[in-house]
């Protein structure tokens, strides 16, 4: 080139051309050199990366050295259901599915989202969505997020010859093709080589597509391939990127040897790291931690981006790309392969390699690897220069992992973005060198803090190197962008900006995002800002458009959009809208319906505006207004005309937010077994899918409901579960009966509910069983309880006949609002925690009109869901919808369930739109049940459905759980003269712990038989005395030496006084060190110490004093008696070859009835006794009517405070605290939070679940205006919390009340555990509790609730110590209530979303009490706190694990609860419901609540029903129906043989209003009086 331009310059001197000719050459020449000089801008850029959702999160994570490693999230353990099946596992290489209680074993770098896609955006039908892999999902998205930052929509890109490059490493994948359900839009869904060719088809681009794999430097390669294409003119522009969806992360345990989670390879595995973190260059490295992430690029060669004002990041110099060859390994990196990549890569891109500043390297940090590639940079700087540590280097994999085929062009972009923002982000984990390496005789350093990179006299230039396992290596030189030739167009003082989505919630969030992006100060310019917006973003249906002055002003104006909740109103200049394209045909148009030619009036209108305003120096101000109300409306606008002829630069702005929709294949389920084997064309119905049995008289049909299927299962919750609505059952029954009868004139004549279907993350299989009767058929619809189990749940049951008559109802919709009132019912939007949640299906009540006892409703389902009409009858929504909602006007605060319907009749499919007319026939105002005469009707008054009557029902109990129910024990007198030992005695070798006051040497009189008598004191110090005394300092050394002393083999009998007669009756705080070295821990060191150093069977006898007052006069109780005896409960279980009892006495025994009792003991674990008689503990259910009410005030002055408050009981508490008035919360907490400096930074980071959940609730209540104080106090330590409570004092003025949530759960057990981990649990609730009383003693708070634990009924293996501390509360409570204190103690059972029982994985299913969600634990806390009740625990009881325990609980359980567990045992061993009738004889029933004589036959009838159905053997005439143990089933049942006795007369809400056997009877005695 330099020889042509030196020829034509000679020309010139000589002459020979002309001078004007000679500039036109050089010019043309100069052209020529610009187009080919190879150079590629980089335009755009986006990017889903760890902890990265875009570029700006991704490079604010790169500046502040963040490790972007976390938990993997739930939503990746739902979409690998599929490895349940221990076969596809093992197909797949992959580990099982994990246990999903301990959601954090395993981390890595994860991107969100995977499973969500928003086809409609990219014109994708759902069903196809479902079934295209997520890599090219995410790929589509991130693609279209470069396009737009480079300032490209579809207009501009589609028809293009732009090409398509992708990096994908298959070796980690999803395997989607194989863990989804088959479908045929699996095959190009899945197809790899689609991968890039899917975006190409969408918006028609036709330069070259092509799928990359290199592993990992795939995605520099595919980037490396996309600038040769365009040098080369194959494309103009090209989109390039890698990714990596699939790879797994490690287990969390740094000093586990790594695990790998899913389907890495061996290889991979060999250089992943041991301590879940990349420390690449470091001397402690050990590999990377392999993670997922996506960056994409949009390339053009750079003269073209100058050319077209485009937004320059970078400039890629050059690339070149090698092999390793025949080197070491297949896999094993070569040094001089990496060399000549970089030494060629400088070659091509024109450089001097002494003005490369900054190498991203590969950097995978390995000790062999990191070594290799440094020597390979160190050589090929060698050759060109001696200059050493001029060259920084560092990794990002440090940040965010091994991204393998993602890596390169994660590193890329991070080489450009420091570019921009003239920043070297730091190499993190960087501490001391690798011992391989030497950096101080080599060209390059580590880059290891943030680092200034400013322009100097020479452009910035930096390399990025990705060496693949395959042995392909790629080194690509970028500089940084030039500075722009030109200046934008001048600032005017009016500018139009408008935002866009396809979705009104893709525009908030756009909007959103724009309000985020401005609060940064950005050197952009505002028009060029406008320009891009207006220009560069594709306009749909939802629109926002906004007159601003300048960026401060668009600031201003979006924030007001925002605060008012998404309404321009109010705002000047600015409208919102929406529009929809309908037919010109269309007669009545909903607001932003459009007709094509009133669009086209719209557009006509705007562009002759724009027209009028393009080229001019200002824009008027009325005219933007105009054009703004006129694109919101719809109109078509061709913005670049407005721009015309004026010089404007394309600049960075948020992008798209596409919809976060969930949209993932069904999961594949194994074809094995022959009754999976069913074809989908013999599918009768959606839900339906065929007939099992055909018989004489009965047909069963398979109904299979999934929560991914169906969306009336999904969209349908109640207390949290998906539970199949009533309307449903119709919808199934209709179905199932409609092939029965051949026809589809159906009428049900009743169908009752008995009990919910829940469905969870797997399907449920039902049978719907019709049996053939006179009048048609009856029908049930049920469940097998379990796949082991015979026993079937029957949730619904009634009867069906076909029928041809016409409607009786008359219905004129036309007059449906005519002297009605207009009543609206809000349906929440979103899902919450409310009891109900209904789905947006159910959001299709547009009017309600309330006329008297008449309701009168207009249903119209959304027109994005007219499609589920194809495929439902009876619509389960609508139908619903138009029954439930309208009636909630009767409703309070209670919650009705559908009951039964009677003589539905179904005329005609339910359409689009129609109305529903209510007329109350009874009930409302809180009455148990409500019945209703029901008519649809569609738009033309033709009747679409009849229902006679229709009635629900007031809950109190649903889905397992029963509404303020409590339990608690309670001490009952028990016979043991059954089991006296006469002439029994104490024999063998006796240790007796003496008390203060020689009770134990005492009763020690009477143990004549013994062979050995040895007494021992608890005190300060070890030593022997005389008559075979000893005294211990109560440690486990102390122990030692005694068996020392002793010198036994056998020690048969242990009696342990030592906790009884106290010198105080009430302790202070210094007291308790030495009550607790005489009762508990001498319980929890004494025996395993003996254990070491005796063999044989132990019987131990302990007592302790006043545990519990419970005839009256025994005095103070003594709570360290209680824990002291509590763990018992864990001894039994964990010390086998010793038998453990207790005896709770009080001073008021002689050793004489002490004797008899242990003589005569029974198989109670502990007793009390009192004088002569022995209690025994029972579980019963508290009578909560009879409780008075002590409404607890809450104040706003003064100051609560909730111990363990920064824990998840202690926030919920606090938050509870809140909302019932509180001003002022004090959190005192063990550990301490970050100071409040940090928490932005701690929010952004969001790598500490909990601290980030403590902040998020501290920063909620305190914008509610609430003081939220922190106390870091151990509450153990009496001066600590003496400090804060004064500190308290001194703000406040008063400490209101105390709820104490500190503990430690305790874990282990006691034979294994050190005295310090024992004292971790014991202290904070013993310790904590008393230093908390004595120090608020003289305040008298209003409250002092302690958290204790069901755990204390039961102890249990592991659980000594937390059993005897929450014990110590329970009876801390009585002490203190007996002292007038509002104390209380809640057993809590276990908290399903926060708390221990969440922490560490506790199942309901081996728990005495059911798990407790937050909103029914709070309305059981706010219940306890303004009763006049402690000591209870409030939830469900698990009965079928009480059945199953019983045997081995440490209590007997109340009468009353026996029957319930009886009654479960009987229906577990019972094959067929008839088969109780057939057992039962009146003859041998007992009923009470008369006399015999007075009883009518009605009455012994109903009786004998009741006690035949319930296997009752007694029954009270006045027991309520459920009291007795009644459910829907049995009521059902129940129903059913009354009225086969008295001709049908009954129907189910009978059974609930007319609770007990006399109220039944009368009831029945009234409906038959005029028969007889």
């Amino acid at each position: 080139m330099q020889e042509v331009k030196k020829y034509i310059l000679k020309q010139l001197s000589m002459g020979l051309i002309p001078q004007k000719e000679a500039v036109m050459l050089l010019k043309d020449l100069q052209g020529a050199s610009l187009e080919k000089s190879g150079d590629i801008a980089i335009i755009g850029m986006s990017c889903r990366l760890p902890l990265a959702n875009n570029v700006d999160e991704y490079w604010d994570n790169l500046i502040n050295g963040r490790c972007c490693f976390g938990a993997k999230p739930a939503e990746k353990y739902l979409h690998e259901r599929v490895l349940k099946n221990p076969y596809y596992a093992e197909f797949l290489e992959s580990t099982l599915y994990p246990n999903t209680d301990d959601l954090e074993s395993i981390i890595g770098a994860y991107i969100q989202d995977i499973d969500k896609f928003d086809a409609d955006f990219f014109n994708i039908s759902p069903r196809e969505a479902k079934y295209i892999d997520p890599a090219q999902r995410i790929f589509l998205e991130l693609a279209w997020a470069a396009l737009e930052d480079a300032g490209y929509s579809a207009g501009t890109i589609n028809d293009t010859m732009t090409g398509v490059f992708v990096g994908k490493d298959y070796s980690n994948s999803l395997h989607y093709r194989q863990i989804t359900a088959p479908d045929p839009m699996k095959v190009t869904g899945t197809w790899e080589g689609l991968l890039a060719s899917r975006l190409s088809y969408a918006f028609n681009l036709t330069g070259p597509t092509m799928v990359i794999d290199t592993a990992c430097s795939s995605g520099l390669v595919a980037v490396h391939e996309a600038c040769n294409a365009i040098r080369n003119s194959e494309c103009e522009m090209a989109i390039a990127g890698g990714l990596s969806i699939g790879a797994g992360g490690v287990s969390k345990d740094e000093e586990d040897e790594v695990e790998e989670d899913d389907n890495n390879s061996s290889t991979i595995g060999a250089v992943s790291s041991n301590d879940n973190r990349v420390r690449t260059f470091d001397k402690k490295c050990s590999g990377s931690v392999f993670g997922e992430g996506i960056a994409v690029f949009m390339l053009k060669s750079y003269e073209n981006a100058v050319r077209d004002k485009d937004n320059i990041y970078a400039v890629i110099k050059g690339s070149a790309i090698n092999n390793d060859g025949a080197s070491n390994g297949i896999t094993a990196p070569n040094p001089l392969a990496q060399e000549a990549v970089i030494t060629e890569a400088w070659k091509r891109a024109g450089v001097s390699p002494e003005t490369i500043d900054y190498i991203e390297t590969h950097g995978t940090g390995t000790l062999l690897g990191d070594p290799i590639e440094i020597l390979g940079i160190t050589k090929a700087f060698s050759k060109q220069t001696k200059k050493k540590q001029f060259c920084g280097v560092g990794s990002v994999k440090t940040n965010i992992g091994h991204l393998v085929a993602a890596s390169g062009c994660a590193s890329l972009m991070k080489v450009t973005l420091a570019l921009q923002n003239n920043l070297l982000p730091p190499s993190i984990n960087f501490e001391e060198p690798n011992q391989n390496i030497d950096f101080l005789n080599s060209p390059v350093y580590v880059v290891d803090k943030l680092t200034s990179w400013k322009t100097g006299e020479k452009p910035r230039r930096a390399g990025i190197s990705a060496f693949g396992f395959s042995g392909t290596n790629c080194h690509m030189v970028i500089e940084e962008a030039p500075e722009r030739e030109e200046i934008s167009a001048p600032a005017r003082k009016n500018n139009i900006i408008t935002f866009s989505g396809k979705t009104e919630t893709s525009l908030k969030a756009l909007i959103e995002g724009y309000c985020e992006f401005l609060k940064k100060d950005r050197n952009i310019d505002f028009g060029d800002v406008c320009y891009t917006a207006n220009t560069g973003r594709g306009h749909y249906s939802f629109r926002l458009a906004i007159v601003v002055k300048d960026i401060n002003d668009l600031r201003d104006k979006l924030k007001a959009v925002v605060e008012n909740h998404f309404s321009t109103e109010g705002i000047k200049n600015t409208y919102i809208g929406k529009h929809r394209i309908v037919s010109e045909k269309y007669q009545h148009k909903a607001d932003g319906e459009l007709t094509e030619s009133e669009l086209r009036e719209l557009s006509v209108e705007a562009q002759k505006l724009i027209s009028e305003l393009a080229g001019q120096a200002e824009f008027g101000l009325e005219s933007l207004d105009r054009i703004a109300y006129l694109y919101a409306k719809g109109a078509g606008v061709e913005w670049k005309e407005l721009y015309a002829d004026e010089t404007h630069y394309k600049v960075s702005l948020p992008t798209y937010c596409f919809d976060r929709i969930s949209c993932w294949g069904d999961p594949k389920i194994s074809k094995i077994h022959s009754e999976e084997n069913s074809d989908d064309s013999t599918k009768i119905h959606p839900v339906v899918d065929r007939v099992l049995v055909s018989s004489l008289d009965e047909t069963i049909f398979l109904a299979k409901f999934s929560l991914e299927k169906h969306w009336f299962v999904q969209e349908h919750k109640i207390m949290g579960s998906n539970i199949v609505p009533g309307t449903a059952y119709i919808e199934v029954v209709k179905a199932a009966c409609e092939k029965y009868f051949k026809t589809d004139k159906i009428e049900i004549k009743s169908l009752t509910f008995i009990q919910p279907l829940v469905v969870g993350e797997e399907p449920v299989d039902a049978h719907i069983i019709l049996k053939k009767v006179s009048s048609g058929i009856d029908f049930i619809v049920a469940t097998k309880q379990s796949e082991e189990s015979d026993k079937w749940i029957i949730h619904a049951e009634g009867s069906a006949v076909s029928f041809a008559g016409e409607p009786t109802s008359l219905f004129d919709v036309t007059k449906y609002a005519e002297n009605g009132q207009n009543v609206t019912i809000a349906i929440p939007e979103d899902e919450t925690d409310d009891l109900v949640y209904m789905g947006p299906r159910w959001h299709c009540i547009e009017h309600i009109f309330k006329n008297q006892d008449v309701l009168q409703s207009e249903v119209r389902l959304n027109d994005k869901f007219v499609k589920d009409l194809d495929s439902y009858n009876y619509h389960p929504s609508l139908a619903d919808a138009a029954l439930n909602i309208p009636l909630q006007i009767y409703i309070n605060n209670e919650m009705y369930l559908p009951l039964c319907y009677r003589n539905l009749k179904i005329y005609g499919k339910l359409p689009k739109h129609f109305y529903s007319r209510l007329e109350k026939l009874s009930g409302g105002n809180g009455s148990e049940t409500m019945s209703f005469r029901v008519t649809l009707a569609d738009e033309n008054s033709r009747i679409l459905a009849e229902i006679e009557e229709y009635t629900t029902k007031k809950v109190g109990k649903f889905n397992s759980y029963v509404a303020n129910t409590y339990y608690g024990m309670d001490w009952q007198k028990i016979d043991t003269t059954a089991v006296s030992k006469s002439g029994a005695e104490i024999t063998g070798n006796v240790m007796i712990f003496v008390d203060k006051a020689d009770a134990a040497r005492s009763f020690a009189k009477r143990l004549d038989g013994a062979s050995r008598l040895m007494f021992v004191e608890i005190g300060d110090k070890c030593e022997s005395f005389e008559n075979d005394s000893y005294c211990v300092d109560g440690t486990e050394e102390g122990y030692t030496w005694l068996f020392k002393q002793l010198n036994i083999s056998t020690l048969e009998n242990v009696f342990h006084f030592a906790s009884i007669n106290s010198e105080k009756e009430e302790l202070s705080f210094g007291d308790y060190d030495d009550v607790l070295k005489r009762s508990i821990y001498s319980l929890f060191l004494f025996p395993k110490v003996m254990l070491r150093n005796i063999s044989g069977r132990t019987n131990f006898y302990i007592f302790g004093e006043n545990a519990h007052i419970i005839i009256g006069d025994e005095g103070i109780v003594n709570p360290m008696s209680n824990a002291f005896l509590s763990l018992i409960k864990t001894l039994t279980h964990e010390y086998t070859n010793c038998t453990f009892r207790g005896f709770d006495i009080s001073k008021n025994e002689t050793v004489d009835e002490i004797y008899d009792a242990i003589m005569n003991a029974d198989e109670h674990l502990i007793v009390a006794l009192r004088g002569a008689n022995t209690y025994a503990e029972v579980l019963e259910e508290r009578d909560i009517s009879e409780i008075a009410q002590t409404d607890t005030e809450i104040h706003k002055d003064g100051v609560y405070v909730i111990t363990g408050g920064t824990g998840g009981l202690g926030l919920e508490m606090a938050k509870y605290l809140v909302e019932v008035g509180a001003a002022s919360i004090c959190l005192i907490a063990r550990h301490a939070l970050p100071d409040r400096s940090k928490w932005e930074s701690i929010l952004v980071k969001n790598r500490s679940r909990r601290n980030v959940n403590c902040i998020n609730t501290i920063l909620a209540m305190e914008e509610r205006g609430v003081k939220v104080v922190i106390k870091h106090a151990d509450v153990c330590c009496y001066d600590e919390m003496k400090t804060a409570f004064n500190e308290l004092k001194k703000e406040f003025g008063r400490i209101c009340g105390v709820i104490h949530c500190a503990g430690v759960a305790g874990d282990g057990f006691l034979y294994n555990k050190s005295t310090e981990a024992f004292s971790e649990v014991i202290n904070p609730k013993i310790l904590g509790t008393a230093a908390i009383y004595e120090l608020l003693k003289n305040d008298k708070p209003d409250f002092l609730i302690l958290f204790s634990s069901m755990q204390t009924l039961f102890g249990g293996s592991g659980q000594g110590d937390y059993t005897a501390a929450n014990a110590f509360l329970d009876a801390y409570a009585e002490y203190l209530r007996a002292k007038g204190v509002n104390a209380k103690t809640i057993n809590w059972p276990g908290w399903s979303e926060t708390g221990m029982a969440v922490d560490y994985g506790v199942s309901d299913a081996v728990t005495l009490f059911r798990s407790l969600t937050t909103k029914k634990a709070l309305i059981g806390f706010n219940f306890i706190m303004n009763h006049d009740i402690s000591n209870v625990i409030p939830g469900e009881l698990n009965f079928e694990f009480l059945r199953m325990a019983e045997s081995t609980l440490p209590f007997e359980i109340a009468p009353t609860l026996k029957r319930m567990v009886d009654r479960l045992a009987a229906k577990n061993g019972a094959t067929e419901e008839d088969t109780r009738g057939q057992r039962f004889n009146p003859d041998e029933l007992i009923i009470h609540g008369k006399l015999a004589n007075e009883y009518t036959d009605i009455e012994r009838t109903v009786a004998f029903v009741y006690a035949a159905v319930l296997d009752l053997n007694e029954i009270d005439v006045y027991e309520s129906f459920n009291s007795m143990g009644g459910d829907s089933i049995v009521a059902a049942e129940v129903l059913k043989q009354l009225n086969n006795r008295y001709n049908d007369i009954l129907n189910i809400s009978d059974m609930f209003t007319y609770p007990c056997v006399i109220e039944m009877a009368e009831h029945i005695t009234e409906l038959t009086v005029g028969e007889n």
